[in-house]
This record gives C-alpha cells, structure tokens and sequence, in this order.
C-alpha cells in the first residue's frame, strides 16, 4: 500500500542559502525543495523551535551583490534532517521568477535592482483579494 500524500502541491527540487528566525534563535540551512504555501529546509541540528512563530529568509548571492527575501512561516514538521515550514507568503513561481531574474542580471546590480522593484510592485497583497464563497 502507498503511503497518502497530504501535500496540496508539488514540491519542486530547489537550492538557496537559508536563515530560520525563531525568538533569539538562528539557524542557518540550505532549501532543499519548495511549492506553494511549503519549503523544506536542511539544517545540521534540527534545534527546538516555536512551530506557529519563525520567519525563514531565502539568501541570493552573486559576488556583492546578495537578495534576502523573508517571510513568517509556521513548522509543520521536524525530520532528522532538516524542518518543513509553511506560510501562506510563499509563492514558489515568484521565487522561480526572482531567481532567475539574478541569474539573468548576474554583475548588473544596478539593471537587477530595476527588475527587482518592477516585479514586486507588480505582485498583489493578499489584502487586496476579496474571499468569495
């Protein structure tokens, strides 16, 4: 018998400098993969932490020029390995577009920075939905 699969999206095989945020504690792991609402996180010691109160930080660096982009998340799970977070902030296709956007502009900070600030004011807040039943 197969296992069930609770995941309401497909995870994606993703690799970046990572930063958890809990209270005083830091720890820094690499992600491992993401899908929407999820990333997992590889640490070398899974270490206590506040499951409804972390903010993890996605870290992109080329040369001098680095992107830090960071979002609450809650732990929904803790492997020998590494911890599983979600949040409703994680959007894997905005992540996939930023990265590539790095790539892309590799030594031209100034052309990144431009990209970079066109994207963002494009996306809409949460806030700005109405929910409709």
């Amino acid at each position: 018998m197969y296992p069930v699969n609770h995941r309401q999206y497909r995870r994606i095989d993703f690799h970046a400098q990572a930063a958890i945020q809990c209270g005083k504690t830091t720890i820094l792991g690499e992600v491992y993969n993401l899908c929407n609402k999820g990333i997992y996180i590889k640490v070398p010691v899974v270490e206590q932490l506040d499951e409804d109160n972390a903010s993890v930080s996605l870290c992109f660096t080329e040369g001098p020029t680095t992107i830090t982009i960071t979002m609450p998340a809650k732990v929904v799970r803790k492997a020998k390995d590494g911890i599983a977070f979600h949040s409703p902030h994680i959007n894997m296709y905005s992540i996939l577009h930023l990265e590539h956007l790095f790539i892309y502009r590799k030594g031209k900070q100034d052309e990144l920075t431009e990209d970079f600030c066109e994207y963002i004011s494009c996306i809409p807040l949460a806030h700005n939905f109405a929910r409709t039943n």
